[in-house]
């Protein structure tokens, strides 16, 4: 389709502008999908490579230059048509074939819906949450108790030493 755009990242994971790539695969939308200011800091982004398929079907990088803003990035934006919501209407068994893949891929997963797989990550997360409390009071235990030691060796070594002498006469040697 003419304005689609490609951005590939050089790191995954990788977040900008309300985009995510969790792999270093491009993503693939429509110009229309974003607005000046943010197409504009996705372009400025070294890390990421943007290219537009323009009406033509010449895929051009687009490369931010000095002094672009992003009011630029709005006009090129605005100069492609918006897509028509039967566009997708019109080609139902591309959504149900989406649909269905996205269902055989929770299946494959373990989970029967997108609910059961919100719900495991929300689990994930509280218990990683937890864990990494666990870490942070055994870390200050650990740092207490080895001020505390360090503390007694201290102490220990201005204390005054006792000199040993000769056991008393009514003590048994050993």
């Amino acid at each position: 389709m003419r304005g689609d755009l490609r951005i590939a990242s050089a790191r995954a994971p990788y977040r900008r502008a309300g985009l995510a790539w969790a792999t270093r695969e491009p993503l693939s939308l429509y110009i229309r999908d974003l607005d000046g200011p943010r197409l504009l800091v996705l372009v400025q982004d070294p890390v990421l490579s943007v290219s537009l398929e323009a009406a033509d079907g010449k895929v051009t990088q687009l490369r931010y230059e000095a002094g672009e803003t992003a009011g630029v990035y709005a006009d090129l934006i605005g100069s492609f048509p918006e897509l028509p919501v039967e566009s997708v209407a019109a080609e139902p068994d591309l959504v149900a074939d989406a649909l269905h893949e996205v269902a055989s891929k929770l299946s494959l997963a373990g989970f029967a819906s997108i609910d059961d797989l919100i719900q495991a990550h929300a689990e994930r997360r509280d218990q990683a949450e937890l864990h990494e409390r666990k870490i942070t009071v055994l870390t200050e235990t650990l740092a207490k108790r080895d001020a505390e030691i360090a503390r007694q060796k201290v102490a220990a070594a201005k204390a005054p030493k006792t000199p040993k002498g000769p056991a008393a006469p009514d003590s048994p040697s050993t």
